[in-house]
């Protein structure tokens, strides 16, 4: 009976310490250079919500993948990788889509990125007296400041224009921790609604050039302070599986006693508005008395979340597809701004030889829209998303 008891022990242990030595074998096979791209494209087949709207010369993700295939071996090194990924991160051409280098990879050893712009180079904003203790840089925009070396310009310098400027829409932006987040948006927006109606303004810049990252819940919650009527602005489809989505229509309606609902609103985007950025700009764009103007948003299309390579490196993945509809009263097509970015109402081209520091011509035309109530109305009157079929 000891005796066979013992031998029952013995296989036990034979059999643990086999798996142990297997384990250690695959987790040094997966944290191989081969293993980590293999399981790169493995995870994401699983995770990316995109991989049937590819760019035009990809039919597939195993198509990206034995683009490169030939490259990775394990003779390879950490920059070699580091390229190679880089390489496979453009040919998706996702803005989403994006690996994490450690510090010590050189910085030549990354292909630039191609399917959006990170260069705040020629950025210029309405500087201003801020008011003090906001989420956001807000206040009033002194004119006269903008136009000291113009003394004919056509701007009306009289104008009481408000200025709000979301660079982040995050909660922890607003505060550490999910609750005292929610509460310094509540706060903060209903603190700034409130100072600028007591200032009598007449029309209101909102300037999302730099709206990066961030929850859709913040974006839908500041934009129902703005807009007039309930309407559905935003449809994701979330990947519950392979090719499989689930589907979710997102609706923003009028909320809180602090708002700027019925005023003229010129919104500024360009290139570096993306993901929460540009959800709050579909929330708003269902608002009449509206203006997006500047450039096309970067087409950070959908929810994204974090990954693990096996080798330790990170990555984000578009792991839902978001488009909106052709119309502000949900009606028409639906629009996919992957890649594209959402169009402007009106087109302000950016220069990179602005008249002064504070005078940039794309500043001088957002100023000349917002003072002119004639040239706004009428680039209002032509915007079709308005024209209900």
């Amino acid at each position: 009976m000891i005796r066979r008891f013992c031998l029952i022990i013995i296989m036990i242990l034979t059999v643990i310490t086999s798996l142990t030595s297997c384990s250690v074998l695959l987790n040094r096979a997966y944290s191989s250079y081969t293993g980590t791209y293999e399981l790169l494209f493995e995870d994401l087949r699983l995770t990316y919500a995109y991989q049937d709207q590819l760019p035009t010369n990809y039919a597939s993700l195993e198509q990206v993948k034995q683009a490169f295939a030939s490259e990775v071996h394990d003779n390879m090194n950490d920059c070699d990788l580091a390229n190679v990924l880089s390489r496979v991160e453009n040919a998706i051409n996702d803005p989403h889509f994006s690996l994490s280098f450690p510090p010590d990879i050189p910085f030549e050893c990354v292909e630039p990125r191609t399917s959006y712009s990170s260069s705040f180079s020629g950025l210029t904003f309405l500087l201003n007296p801020a008011f003090p203790d906001e989420i956001f840089r807000s206040g009033i925009i002194d004119i006269n400041d903008h136009l000291s070396s113009m003394p004919t310009s056509p701007i009306d310098r009289s104008a009481v224009i408000g200025y709000i400027r979301i660079d982040d829409l995050s909660l922890s932006f607003a505060g550490s921790g999910r609750l005292a987040g929610s509460r310094n948006w509540f706060a903060g927006i209903n603190s700034i609604i409130e100072k600028l109606n007591a200032a009598q303004i007449q029309g209101l810049i909102i300037d999302v050039r730099t709206g990066a990252g961030g929850s859709q819940d913040n974006a839908r919650f500041i934009a129902s302070h703005f807009i007039q009527n309930a309407r559905p602005y935003l449809i994701e489809k979330e990947l519950i599986g392979r090719n499989r989505y689930r589907t979710n229509v997102l609706h923003v309606a009028p909320e809180g006693t602090h708002s700027y609902r019925e005023g003229r609103i010129l919104m500024l985007t360009d290139d570096r508005t993306c993901s929460g950025g540009e959800m709050y700009v579909l929330a708003m764009r269902i608002r009449t008395n509206l203006i997006q103007a500047g450039m096309p948003t970067a087409g950070c299309a959908g929810g994204i979340i974090g990954r693990d390579l096996a080798n330790g490196w990170t990555y984000n993945v578009t792991s839902s597809q978001t488009s909106y509809y052709e119309f502000a009263d949900g009606s028409g097509s639906e629009v996919s701004y992957l890649r594209t970015g959402i169009p402007p109402d009106e087109t302000i081209t950016p220069s990179e030889d602005p008249v002064t520091v504070f005078e940039s011509p794309f500043i001088l035309r957002a100023l000349e829209l917002i003072t002119d109530t004639n040239q706004f109305n009428q680039i209002a009157s032509r915007i079709t998303r308005h024209n209900h079929p």
